[in-house]
């Protein structure tokens, strides 16, 4: 080869590698910016009064500090939530806090519920920090342990992978929707009701605090999903390399792997049993709280489209109407009920696996330790619950879509039957 084009060739290989290093810094800095910006956000809320670090050079969070002084924020909250309901129902002229109707019945259901969800969250945050901690911190730890070089090299994970960069597409999709209608419909109401924006800022308090509950604790669990996610992956290195019988020739080195494997299956047993226990009381009244609110707004909805308006109203139907359909999808909470579906998906895969590895192992360490690793899947379940009352699953979300849905008909055919009744 001539040397003009040797140095080419090394000129632009040293481009490219030069373009890489770019290209994962700043993947690095917008995965930080990410965090941090989710961090300030909660912060902000009160959702998450405690101290996090986060390294500059790597993206990771450090370290979980708990601070008595800042709980301060959830109480504080609570009480600016308990004020604005007595300013809005009780004091403001503009509400006449009077039930006359079926309607005036759906709205003082819906409102109170807002702000008793919005309360009991507040005070399971601010009674059970240090929990909240505790399960930062072993999240923390398992990523790590995951992603350790040691774990790397012995080929039973494909890379290290930071926490920051856990499934960030659906974090910003999850936040953006919520942040994002939360912000359009208040500007709706304002217009449509032409009110106070006072009015609509208490209006908006509970049902906020609701949607940032609901962030938090999805993305616990899509952080959750990504760590069996990767225990999942090395398995499946184990059992690849069962099938080409290299896992004979080192033994010693599988079997360790898949010890560390089941030890961290166990911890994160535990960290979901934290974060289930932690989030019950909360979910449970969430979920008691999505019925009245989606059927309230499926009632609007159809209050709205049989109104009977004149052509120049017209403008003022469409917004009424997209405004109330914008609520039902914002109602719509138990989003992370199907990101638990996944998880136990992922349980399910991880209990194949092991029991293919048992099976086309000859070694018999190897094998016994596949067969109570398998014996421990099967035993010991995960299970997200709402305080004991039901499970968190995708047929249970479908389950209250039915019961709303339900009493939306009910509602429905009340008010015609009342209808025809005083026009007879």
């Amino acid at each position: 080869m001539h040397p003009l084009a040797m140095e080419l060739k090394i000129l632009q290989f040293q481009i490219t590698i030069q373009f890489l290093t770019l290209q994962k810094m700043s993947s690095k800095k917008s995965s930080i910016v990410i965090l941090r910006s989710l961090i300030i956000f909660f912060k902000i809320l009160g959702l998450v009064p405690f101290k996090v670090c986060i390294s500059s050079k790597t993206g990771i969070i450090t370290s979980v500090n708990y601070k008595l002084r800042d709980c301060l924020y959830n109480l504080l909250l609570l009480l600016c939530l308990i004020a604005a309901f007595y300013y809005r129902n009780l004091k403001n002229p503009e509400v006449k806090f009077e039930i006359k109707s079926i309607n005036d019945f759906s709205e003082t259901v819906y409102i109170i519920m807002d702000n008793i969800t919005a309360t009991i969250i507040l005070l399971s945050y601010a009674k059970n920090q240090r929990t909240a901690t505790d399960i930062f911190r072993r999240l923390i730890s398992l990523s790590s342990d995951l992603s350790d070089s040691n774990l790397a090299q012995k080929k039973f994970l494909a890379k290290e992978t930071p926490i920051c960069s856990l499934k960030s597409g659906k974090m910003i999709f999850i936040i953006a929707i919520q942040i994002f209608l939360t912000i359009f419909l208040f500007v709706l109401e304002t217009i449509q009701n032409k009110k106070t924006s006072l009015y609509n800022i208490t209006r908006s308090i509970p049902l906020f605090i609701i949607a940032c509950f609901i962030i938090q604790y999805a993305i616990i669990v899509i952080h959750l999903e990504d760590l069996f996610c990767k225990m999942n992956s090395a398995l499946l290195r184990i059992k690849n390399l069962a099938k080409c019988s290299q896992i004979e020739i080192e033994p010693e080195r599988s079997l360790e792997g898949l010890k560390k494997v089941k030890r961290i299956y166990r911890r994160l047993r535990e960290v979901c049993e934290m974060v289930s226990n932690f989030n019950s009381w909360p979910i449970l009244f969430v979920f008691i709280h999505f019925c009245p609110a989606l059927t309230y707004s499926c009632w609007r909805l159809y209050n709205n489209f049989s109104e009977d308006k004149f052509i120049e109203d017209l403008t003022e139907k469409k917004i009424k109407c997209l405004m109330t359909a914008l609520w039902i999808v914002k109602n719509l909470y138990p989003t992370s009920a199907l990101i638990v579906s996944i998880i136990l998906l992922f349980i399910t895969k991880i209990d194949k696996i092991v029991c293919e590895i048992g099976r086309s192992s000859l070694n018999i360490r190897i094998r016994d330790q596949a067969e109570q690793f398998a014996m421990e899947l099967l035993h010991k379940n995960i299970n997200f619950n709402a305080f004991g009352f039901f499970s968190i699953q995708g047929s249970c979300l479908i389950s209250l879509l039915h019961t709303a849905l339900s009493y939306t008909f009910i509602i429905i055919n009340y008010r015609d039957d009342n209808e025809n009744n005083s026009t007879k």
